[in-house]
């Protein structure tokens, strides 16, 4: 090697990663637009976080998703606030970059105020600019009983006993977390720690695991109380709680294990919301703690707007419902497989073809959170937008292509 002929200089050094990095940027956008599907889901998150000049602004993460697992970062812009017009321009402003405006099917996103509010919501210019846009996906419902509903409950023992709703709900729900546990297709592991702690609370029997130290706990986290509140069920003996605490931990550590754990684990698959959001009404409406139930009945009743004619048929692609009631739902439905016969659908290559695309839809808004964790671990490292874009669109792909392998894969691939 000639260190003669090297370039030592820092400034040289900082020009040369700029244009690497803008290089290997464009060669991502080339690759995108190669691989990128006919049918896109748009998803958006966004945050308050530290800006490139130091105050503090909004940061809205856009990705897109499609059928084969493809995702794409488009950026993670910053806003002028977190209106709901403001966010749809930014969002639209990387949708028209990408020029992908013609694919888009359905979004994603969180139901917040600026996204659904009856004002200024995000979500209705998006609607009304993407003509093309046939349908809107949004996350599952999540709740979380505030403390003022919490009082007192029966010793557990005694519940489940005397209570046939309570007893019926216990079975159901080990049946369900038991199969869910056995086949490992969990997302990321605090979504398996969930279903592993709702299936000891109830009684079922597993491998012993220890108890992971709880992490971080705030208002946008309801997997993370939920995970806690178990904890504290199970170990209460060992702690210091008031009656009233402990009373407030066990009847959100039943609602979660009894109830809300299939709906939280289920909320991914796009063709088992429809009937899921129903079934999760009728069991709210016989549920035994009926303060705990009529709160969470509230809380859903106001997400239920998504379930327009475009969404419910993704219930045509449920095998829990059965040919009769998918007779009832067709009426006189006449394009496509909904022309035959439900009892023939299977059969039909349009069908399959139409719940592939269906599963293939990601109605939860991981991605976009992913997207916002993402600026937040390389924020500050560059002082331009454009480079800043750049690193995380270059980090985006990079993960993507390494995903969870360990150092042995890798090295075996790389001979």
């Amino acid at each position: 090697m000639d260190i003669g002929s090297m370039a030592v200089s820092k400034s040289t050094v900082h020009q040369a990663r700029i244009a690497g990095r803008e290089q290997a940027a464009e060669k991502i956008v080339e690759l995108r637009n190669q691989e990128i599907p006919e049918r896109l889901v748009l998803h958006w998150d966004g945050k308050l976080l530290p800006s490139l000049s130091g105050d503090t602004g909004d940061r809205i993460a856009v990705l897109l998703t499609g059928e084969d697992d493809a995702e794409f970062l488009l950026g993670v812009p910053a806003s002028s606030d977190s209106t709901g017009r403001n966010v749809a321009a930014v969002v639209l402003k990387e949708v028209d970059e990408a020029g992908v405006r013609d694919k888009i099917i359905a979004f994603c996103f969180d139901t917040t105020a600026s996204n659904t509010g009856m004002v200024q919501a995000s979500a209705l210019p998006l609607v009304l600019t993407l003509e093309s846009s046939n349908d809107s996906v949004i996350d599952g419902p999540s709740w979380i009983p505030r403390r003022e509903t919490v009082e007192t409950s029966e010793d557990l023992v005694e519940f489940f006993a005397t209570n046939d709703t309570a007893s019926k709900l216990k079975d159901d729900a080990l049946a369900f977390l038991k199969e869910a546990l056995m086949s490992k297709n969990h997302p990321r592991e605090d979504y398996e720690e969930l279903l592993r702690l709702s299936y000891l609370f109830l009684g079922g029997e597993g491998p012993a695991k220890p108890f992971r130290r709880p992490g971080a706990l705030h208002q946008a986290r309801w997997m993370a109380k939920a995970i806690y509140c178990l904890k504290l069920q199970m170990l209460k003996s060992q702690l210091s709680l008031t009656g009233r605490e402990k009373a407030g931990v066990e009847r959100m550590a039943l609602f979660v294990a009894l109830v809300y754990c299939k709906q939280w684990h289920e909320a991914p698959i796009s063709v088992k919301a429809p009937l899921n959001d129903v079934l999760f009404l009728e069991i709210l409406k016989t549920y035994p703690d009926q303060t705990v139930a009529k709160a969470a009945e509230q809380a859903l009743r106001r997400h239920l707007w998504y379930v327009s004619e475009e969404n419910a048929g993704l219930a045509f692609f449920d095998s829990r419902i059965d040919v009769e009631e998918k007779k009832q739902m067709k009426l006189n439905a006449d394009e496509g497989f909904l022309a035959k016969d439900p009892a023939l659908w299977e059969e039909d290559d349009r069908f399959k073809d139409a719940r592939k695309r269906a599963l293939g839809l990601r109605v939860v808004n991981d991605d976009a959170e992913q997207g916002i964790a993402l600026v937040q671990r390389y924020l500050g490292s560059t002082k331009s937008a454009a480079q800043e874009k750049y690193l995380l669109q270059l980090v985006h792909h990079h993960r993507k292509l390494v995903g969870r392998e360990k150092k042995e894969d890798l090295q075996k691939k790389a001979f």
